[in-house]
Formats: C-alpha cells, sequence, structure tokens
C-alpha cells in the first residue's frame, strides 16, 4: 500500500502520515513555548510550563507512533498496529539519547543545561513536521535512465 495517490491538486498523504506532521509540529511548538516560558519565569516552573511539558511528549509520542504505523501499513495493519507502540518507545528512546549527547556537549549553566535536550528535540521535531507537511517523505525517488540492451 503506498503512502499516497494522485489527484490532480498533486499527491494526497495518507492520514496517518499526516497525522504525524502536525504531531510533530504540535509536539516542537509546545516545547519551544515551554522554553519560553522557563525563559520567562527566569528558571522557575508553574502548572503552564508542566502543561506545555506533557503536550509537548504527548504529541511527540502520538508522531513517532503515526510515523511507524504509516511505514509498516504496506505490509499489514497487524504489523502496523504493534509497530506504532514501538514507535512510541523508540520515540522515547530517541529524545532521551538526544538529551544526553546534548547535555554532555553543552557546558552546566544553570536551567539550560537541563533543558537543552527539550530544545534538541524541538528543533528535530518542527524540521520533521515541516519535511512531511512540504512532501518530503512522498516525494517519487528518480528514476535512472533505462540503458539500451545491445545484442
Amino acid at each position: 500500500m503506498n503512502n499516497t495517490h494522485n489527484s490532480p491538486g498533486g499527491p494526497i498523504v495518507s492520514t496517518s502520515l499526516r497525522v504525524a506532521a502536525y504531531a510533530w509540529l504540535v509536539g516542537g511548538a509546545a516545547w519551544l513555548v515551554k522554553l519560553l516560558l522557563i525563559l520567562a519565569a527566569a528558571g522557575g516552573d508553574n502548572v503552564v510550563i508542566s502543561a506545555a511539558f506533557v503536550l509537548g511528549i504527548a504529541a511527540l509520542f502520538v508522531a513517532g507512533g503515526a510515523a511507524v504505523y504509516t511505514l509498516l501499513r504496506r505490509w499489514s495493519v497487524w504489523l502496523a498496529i504493534p509497530g506504532a507502540l514501538v514507535g512510541v518507545a523508540l520515540t522515547f528512546s530517541a529524545i532521551n539519547v538526544l538529551d544526553s549527547v546534548l547535555q554532555s556537549i553543552v557546558p552546566a549553566s544553570g536551567w539550560f543545561d537541563e533543558e537543552v535536550g527539550i530544545l534538541g528535540a524541538a528543533i528535530v521535531a518542527l524540521a520533521l513536521g515541516v519535511w512531511v507537511t512540504r512532501g518530503g517523505w512522498t516525494k517519487p525517488k528518480p528514476v535512472a535512465a533505462a540503458t539500451p540492451v545491445q545484442n
């Protein structure tokens, strides 16, 4: 099963891929808002900052699940559904690895060194969301020109 089909207006992306794209955008934006709120509160914490974090992580989990579902749907829905759960776990792992790498690179500087992983994940999520909404996942691969067969 293909993720797109052609229409007069261009390719139409599958619903699950569209969900992943918008969830990446929402998750990345929520985490950027979280960082701006922390900056405004001078490193403090409040309910709105916590809500932005929860919205961001929930959206990124939805995005990861929807992306893996989209990848596996071409074979079977019975493979894609548990695969979506694996996508959530992969998203959680990727965020933690990115956080660890960025915290090891960025020198300690107050609250920012604890939040640098959030910034990195937000940037990656926004980039993925923009890439997919612009058709990056569904662009056709260039086909090599056929070479004539000589007998």
